[in-house]
Protein backbone atom coordinates (compact mmCIF):
# COMPACT_ATOMS: atom_id res chain seq x y z
CA UNK A 1 0.00 0.00 0.00
CA UNK A 2 1.57 3.61 -0.75
CA UNK A 3 1.42 6.42 1.32
CA UNK A 4 0.20 9.83 1.25
CA UNK A 5 2.42 13.07 2.08
CA UNK A 6 -0.26 16.09 2.28
CA UNK A 7 2.03 18.94 1.15
CA UNK A 8 1.61 21.39 -1.02
CA UNK A 9 1.87 20.86 -4.71
CA UNK A 10 4.48 21.91 -7.00
CA UNK A 11 2.80 23.71 -9.83
CA UNK A 12 5.90 25.69 -11.61
CA UNK A 13 9.68 26.00 -11.69
CA UNK A 14 11.72 28.47 -13.27
CA UNK A 15 15.26 29.48 -12.14
CA UNK A 16 15.38 27.73 -9.32
CA UNK A 17 11.78 29.17 -7.90
CA UNK A 18 9.49 26.55 -7.09
CA UNK A 19 6.01 27.77 -6.89
CA UNK A 20 3.35 25.52 -4.97
CA UNK A 21 -0.04 25.42 -4.28
CA UNK A 22 -1.77 27.30 -1.46
CA UNK A 23 -2.52 25.99 1.76
CA UNK A 24 -5.48 27.93 3.29
CA UNK A 25 -8.70 29.61 2.52
CA UNK A 26 -9.49 33.11 0.95
CA UNK A 27 -5.89 34.19 1.06
CA UNK A 28 -5.41 33.39 4.96
CA UNK A 29 -2.71 30.69 5.00
CA UNK A 30 -3.08 27.79 7.07
CA UNK A 31 -1.08 28.33 10.25
CA UNK A 32 2.17 26.72 11.11
CA UNK A 33 1.63 23.48 13.83
CA UNK A 34 3.59 25.59 15.83
CA UNK A 35 0.88 28.18 16.05
CA UNK A 36 -2.25 25.86 16.51
CA UNK A 37 -4.69 26.47 19.33
CA UNK A 38 -5.51 22.64 19.79
CA UNK A 39 -6.21 22.01 23.32
CA UNK A 40 -7.18 18.45 23.20
CA UNK A 41 -4.64 16.16 23.81
CA UNK A 42 -5.78 13.14 22.00
CA UNK A 43 -5.95 14.94 18.81
CA UNK A 44 -2.04 16.12 19.46
CA UNK A 45 -1.82 12.26 19.77
CA UNK A 46 -3.16 11.82 16.46
CA UNK A 47 -1.07 14.64 15.03
CA UNK A 48 1.92 13.00 16.36
CA UNK A 49 0.88 9.72 15.05
CA UNK A 50 0.29 11.65 11.86
CA UNK A 51 3.58 13.11 11.30
CA UNK A 52 5.47 10.04 11.97
CA UNK A 53 3.81 8.23 9.28
CA UNK A 54 4.81 10.95 6.87
CA UNK A 55 8.18 10.32 8.35
CA UNK A 56 8.02 6.63 7.77
CA UNK A 57 6.06 7.05 3.84
CA UNK A 58 8.74 9.92 3.30
CA UNK A 59 11.79 7.79 4.09
CA UNK A 60 10.44 4.37 3.04
CA UNK A 61 9.03 5.06 -0.17
CA UNK A 62 10.42 8.50 -1.06
CA UNK A 63 13.85 7.50 -0.20
CA UNK A 64 13.76 10.86 1.46
CA UNK A 65 14.49 12.74 5.18
CA UNK A 66 13.11 16.44 5.35
CA UNK A 67 16.40 17.36 7.32
CA UNK A 68 14.37 20.69 9.03
CA UNK A 69 11.36 19.19 9.99
CA UNK A 70 10.20 20.56 12.87
CA UNK A 71 6.49 22.27 13.45
CA UNK A 72 7.60 25.29 11.69
CA UNK A 73 7.76 23.55 8.82
CA UNK A 74 4.08 22.21 9.06
CA UNK A 75 0.49 23.29 8.56
CA UNK A 76 -2.02 22.18 10.23
CA UNK A 77 -5.54 22.99 7.96
CA UNK A 78 -8.83 21.14 7.83
CA UNK A 79 -7.62 18.35 10.02
CA UNK A 80 -4.47 17.23 8.61
CA UNK A 81 -0.70 18.20 8.93
CA UNK A 82 1.04 19.67 5.62
CA UNK A 83 4.79 19.54 5.58
CA UNK A 84 6.29 22.60 4.10
CA UNK A 85 9.79 22.93 2.39
CA UNK A 86 10.29 19.42 1.02
CA UNK A 87 12.42 20.05 -1.61
CA UNK A 88 14.63 20.87 0.35
CA UNK A 89 15.10 17.22 1.76
CA UNK A 90 17.99 14.68 1.33
CA UNK A 91 17.84 11.52 -0.30
CA UNK A 92 18.31 8.50 1.99
CA UNK A 93 21.82 8.08 1.19
CA UNK A 94 23.17 11.17 1.41
CA UNK A 95 26.40 11.49 3.61
CA UNK A 96 24.68 13.40 6.63
CA UNK A 97 21.25 11.45 6.51
CA UNK A 98 21.36 9.27 9.77
CA UNK A 99 22.40 12.46 10.94
CA UNK A 100 19.25 14.88 9.88
CA UNK A 101 16.53 11.92 9.89
CA UNK A 102 17.90 12.09 14.32
CA UNK A 103 17.46 15.71 14.28
CA UNK A 104 14.09 15.35 12.70
CA UNK A 105 12.88 12.98 14.49
CA UNK A 106 14.05 14.67 17.79
CA UNK A 107 12.04 18.06 16.78
CA UNK A 108 9.02 15.73 16.23
CA UNK A 109 9.44 14.55 19.72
Amino acid sequence: MEGVITCPVGLLVKSNVLVMDFIGKDMHNAPRLKDCNIKDIERWSEIYLEVAKIMRVLYQECKLIHADLSEYNMLYWEDKVYVIDVSQSVEHDHPHALEFLRRDIGNVN
